[in-house]
């Protein structure tokens, strides 16, 4: 594999290919749900979810552990890479199995079988095709996970625009989704070997279990407990409700922070490995932390405050009238972006410096209250219980994770958090004061210039920042 490259040059990759497909992304999923409407999308995500929490349990967090042992040099890649790929690959063809059990025994009433398979299907492929990204990430050439990322948004979005044409069926659908996937799978990987070689592939039991399996446990609870509170609304709407059409509206607006967690991603992506091997450097990663978390929040904070405003707008806009009992979903639930934000950056220090089990204890008791708050408020509360509960977890992690990795930060980060307060409050004055009017774009217009003001005249975000992130030695 080459040799690693720059933050700045692994950003430029990701954020260049990502800034040329995410319009077509975005297109894609605002217009599925709205050709789909509420029943066929609350289906589709429902099978989604299922098919999300089985894989999350079987998956062995061999992803997150994979780059933190090769970004610190600690085993053969050579070695290790054959061992990996068999746990991804069982884990994957497990979750194919056990969902083909549950659609036949468990489920048959309540998901059509057929959709919950093609899930399973979809779940083997980004399987391996999430793993191989992050050996690329490992290696710090991500350049060749931008490739893998321009692959799959143009494979799926081609062949489920395709579905869309011929059936406005949420089974049809997912079935293009997972051909989708699969097409960017063996590319991926064929990509990987290509750069790496082929391995010898021979699985050795002893290692498999003391070297892989064990130490990589504390990463597997973390992903099963995030995929929990992550995924459980949708469940517990159908369970508690056994309405599609409420699963529909509230993915309405959580199909949003998932378009946005991105932009996280693309900025905390060339950053792991370098938290990984300059662990105990706190002053340079606190400081690399603080700017990340500056740039992160004042674009989550943006869009956040956008929808609040705009919900009503947007909603009619892009998902059209059929749509408008999920304005309240579309308003509040981007307010997860933030927490969101926060958790990207210290969630990602949190595994780097190896203190996951100490932050599994807290999220097991988040992901209990969250469980717990959606069967007392969904039932009372509908769509809106769904919301409260999934903002008040989020927050919940976010607090967690900075709490866990308070001995990097100082002063300095405790101030912008404060800072960041500012903007909500004064474009709350300003849309009290009717000085935000007009068309869909002229809000947006005057909410952004306004926003853009008080972030240059608070000093949240300079060209410094950026350049301390992006620029810095890795």
């Amino acid at each position: 594999m080459k040799e690693r490259q720059s933050i700045m040059r692994n950003f430029r990759w990701l954020a260049g290919i990502n800034l040329t497909v995410k319009p077509l992304w975005l297109f894609f999923l605002f217009y599925s749900a709205r050709v789909l409407g509420p029943n066929q999308f609350g289906e589709y995500m429902l099978a989604l979810s299922y098919v999300s929490l089985v894989y999350s349990i079987l998956e062995g967090g061999i992803d997150i552990f994979t780059v933190r042992e090769l970004s610190t040099g600690r085993k053969e890649f050579q070695h290790l890479f054959p061992n990996t790929m068999f746990i991804k690959a069982v884990s994957g063809l497990g979750t194919v199995c056990v969902v083909i059990i549950l659609s036949m025994v468990l489920l048959s009433s309540t998901v059509p079988s057929i959709i919950l398979i093609y899930g399973g299907l979809y779940i083997v492929a980004y399987s391996l095709t999430t793993h191989a990204r992050y050996i690329f990430r490992a290696f710090e050439v991500l350049k060749y996970e931008a490739i893998s990322i321009f692959i799959e948004k143009i494979a799926v979005v081609s062949l489920c625009l395709l579905a869309l044409l011929l059936e406005k069926s949420a089974v049809i659908f997912m079935a293009a989704f997972s051909i989708g996937y699969l097409i960017t799978c063996i590319v991926t990987l064929f990509i990987l070997l290509k750069k790496i070689g082929l391995p010898q592939w021979r699985i050795t039991w002893k290692y498999l279990w003391n070297e892989v399996i064990l130490p990589a446990l504390p990463y597997a609870l973390m992903s099963f407990l995030m995929v929990v509170y992550f995924r459980s609304a949708t469940v517990m709407i159908k369970l508690l409700i056994g309405n599609e059409g409420i699963i529909g509206y509230y993915n309405a607006g959580y199909r949003l922070v998932e378009a946005f967690i991105l932009f996280p991603s693309m900025v905390i992506a060339p950053l792991y490995p370098v938290f990984a091997r300059r662990n105990a450097e706190k002053s340079y990663i606190g400081t690399l932390a603080l700017n990340s978390t500056r740039i992160i929040t004042v674009v989550s904070l943006s869009i956040c405050l956008l929808f609040i405003l705009l919900s009503r707008e947007f909603t009619q806009l892009v998902y059209g009238e059929e749509f408008l009992p999920a304005v309240n979903a579309i308003r509040f639930l981007p307010i997860a972006m933030v927490p969101i934000g926060l958790t990207w950056v210290f969630g990602t220090l949190v595994a780097a410096s190896g203190r996951q089990w100490r932050a599994n204890f807290y999220l097991l008791g988040i992901t209990i209250a969250n469980i717990v708050g959606h069967l007392i408020m969904i039932p009372s509360y509908g769509l809106m219980g769904a919301i409260s509960v999934t903002l008040a977890t989020e927050c919940a992690v976010a607090i967690t994770n900075i709490w866990i990795m308070r001995d990097y930060i100082n002063y300095k980060f405790l101030l912008l958090l404060l800072k960041f307060t500012i903007p909500p409050v004064v474009l709350y004055l300003f849309y009290l004061a009717n000085i935000i009017f007009g068309s869909f774009i002229l809000k947006l217009l005057i909410v952004f210039l306004i926003l853009s003001v008080i972030y240059v005249s608070l000093r949240l975000i300079s060209l410094r920042e950026i350049k301390n992130v992006f620029f810095s030695k890795s």
